[in-house]
């Protein structure tokens, strides 16, 4: 009996460093175990409400000039739409873990998906793309979801200028590199209600010539843009 004892033992023990369990994702119990919990608890779709921050010509060709006369279009190149996770945090015992991984004190993860909806124009002479982003995002607590099923949250805006993503402030507790003005002038012109939006300094690279910012206003669009080098082009 005491043989047959440490047999079992041996055998529960060898068990656990096995790469084929259902917590592992390749290291035993030290793998990535999360993926045995994790399903998609739903959708936030996106709200109507905010389809009035797309100011999007999808027809014309849009004209910008710069400070130096230079003249450059950009125009519509298609709509898109994609989804993503975003990540709900467990306690450790939400779930009935296997054998092997009762001793792991991490938390598992489940998600819903969030909706983007995406318009992307090319520059024609010039190499920039420009995007106006909307997306959804969650902000219900787990435990509220628990016992409700539902899904709320709230809709953001950003515009993405080539690789960098600038968040204007609707909805949007995350934004905090933008400026508004009432009125503002932009190479001799003036425009009123205007968003500025900004990267954050301490992260530019002096060496390269970047996009450093744009100009938005929600009656006109993408008013302007600028560059690392103090070129700003303004729509005409």
């Amino acid at each position: 009996m005491k043989q047959a004892l440490i047999i079992l033992t041996v055998f529960l023990l060898s068990s656990c460093g096995q790469s084929d369990g259902p917590c592992d994702g390749g290291g035993g119990c030290g793998g990535n175990y999360y993926n045995y919990a994790r399903k998609n608890l739903g959708l936030l779709n996106l709200n109507d409400s905010s389809k009035v921050w797309m100011n999007e010509d999808t027809v014309n060709q849009i004209k910008y000039v710069n400070n130096n006369g230079h003249t450059t279009y950009i125009k519509f190149y298609n709509r898109t739409t994609s989804t993503a996770m975003q990540p709900f945090k467990y306690g450790d015992t939400t779930y009935s873990r296997p054998p092997c991984c009762s001793s792991i004190t991490d938390d598992f993860y489940d998600y819903g998906t969030v909706y983007s909806e995406q318009t992307n124009y090319n520059g024609i002479d010039l190499p920039y793309n420009f995007s106006l982003i909307r997306t959804s995002v969650i902000n219900t607590p787990i435990s509220v979801f628990d016992s409700t099923k539902k899904f709320t949250g709230y809709d953001v805006f950003s515009i993405k200028f080539n690789d960098y993503t600038f968040q204007l402030p609707f909805n949007n507790p995350s934004a905090k590199f933008y400026n508004f003005y009432d009125s503002i002038q932009l190479n001799g012109a003036l425009f009123y209600k205007i968003y500025k939006v900004y990267n954050d300094p301490i992260t530019m690279d002096p060496t390269f010539i970047t996009i450093s910012g744009a100009y938005y206003s929600l009656s006109n669009g993408i008013i302007g843009f600028y560059l690392s080098n103090g070129e700003t082009w303004v729509k005409k």
